[in-house]
């Protein structure tokens, strides 16, 4: 596996790796971030676009570093000290290359998303059930959606969190609304809707509405109310 870029503007393709276990890249501006490696012995690699520096964000023997995110100089991944044991959530801090592990690793944390100071992903919890973690980085504080069934894959853009929920007993999509606290359903039918993302105003998922299984896509505004 390779890590490609491709350019919408200039329609260019370039590689940006050449290692044969580089894969799972997310992007944010000029920092793209993948893991190096087999499932059993992963790393967490940045590469920056603008200077064609690459920086190991991790790089051991004794742990396994999953699902890498970026926003702007903060890299966030799931660390494993093995691929049976629960996992933590790190932010890695690429101007100081400090690291910061949040939430408890006892609770199997998974799946982190970050934008700007926010913070999400999933944990299951003593009831063997999975909720989501919310920590605000610039504050200190953590909200925790506390919820029946499972809620998984939080994704985060601006003050709103998006995630898949199976608390009806087929798959739906929420948004949840942190200044207000509101939780909305985006897609919450009969239908299994599943494996979301979104940025702004614009929410993706899959639904099989439709007969089959197809992207869909919402769009919504939050509107301030004096």
């Amino acid at each position: 596996h390779h890590v490609v870029l491709y350019d919408v503007s200039t329609h260019v393709t370039v590689s940006l790796t050449a290692g044969p276990g580089d894969m799972n890249p997310r992007i944010d501006g000029d920092i793209v971030v993948f893991e190096r490696g087999t499932s059993g012995f992963a790393d967490v690699i940045a590469y920056d676009l603008r200077s064609g520096i690459e920086t190991a964000v991790t790089s051991t023997t004794a742990a396994i570093e999953l699902n890498p995110v970026v926003s702007g100089r903060r890299v966030v991944y799931e660390r494993r000290s093995s691929q049976s044991t629960p996992g933590e959530i790190v932010v890695f801090d690429l101007d100081t290359a400090l690291e910061t592990v949040l939430g408890d690793s006892a609770l199997d944390d998974r799946r982190p998303d970050i934008d700007g100071n926010l913070v999400v992903w999933d944990f299951k919890t003593a009831a063997d059930d999975l909720d989501i973690a919310i920590p605000d980085l610039a504050t200190g504080t953590t909200t925790v959606l506390t919820l029946a069934g499972n809620q998984r894959a939080a994704h985060v853009s601006g003050r709103v969190v998006v995630f898949d929920d199976d608390a009806s007993g087929t798959a739906d999509v929420w948004m949840y609304h942190i200044d207000s606290g509101q939780r909305i359903p985006i897609g919450s039918g009969a239908e299994t809707e599943f494996l979301n993302d979104f940025s702004g105003g614009q929410i993706v998922y899959t639904s099989n509405a439709a007969g089959n299984f197809d992207i869909w896509l919402v769009e919504f505004e939050i509107l301030s109310v004096d």
